[in-house]
């Protein structure tokens, strides 16, 4: 089988688990992406190492992040889901591609913080 996408999901310590249930997620749905996940510390080089065409992580793009063939940022795509506790408006996640990055929403979002009972 053939790998279409490389994908680099990455949260910090304290959210770990749900880094580890979106890229099983999706493994499951899409077998054929190459799902990876990183420990926040090797973040940086795993992204260098891997070269992912996707990053799903709870860290922004760093604009000096490069990944092993050069390309800044190290990914096509990102998206960054924040877990940080933020007040509303501005706690939404932000995506980008092509060099291009969606301003965060100004509604309220549900966030990672606290599950709902």
């Amino acid at each position: 089988m053939e790998i279409e996408m490389r994908v680099l999901v990455s949260f910090d310590e304290h959210h770990r688990a749900y880094g580890d249930a979106i890229a099983r997620a999706i493994g499951y749905s899409r077998p054929r992406l190459e799902v990876s996940v990183a420990e926040a510390g090797a973040f940086a080089g795993e992204v260098s190492r891997l070269r992912p065409e996707v990053v799903i992580s709870d860290q922004p793009k760093a604009d000096g992040l490069r990944d092993a063939g050069g390309t800044a940022g190290g990914a096509a795509a990102w998206v960054e889901i924040p877990t940080a506790p933020t007040p509303c408006p501005g706690s939404a996640s932000a995506a980008g591609a092509a060099g291009r990055r969606t301003p965060r929403s100004t509604s309220c979002s549900p966030s990672l913080t606290k599950p709902k009972a």
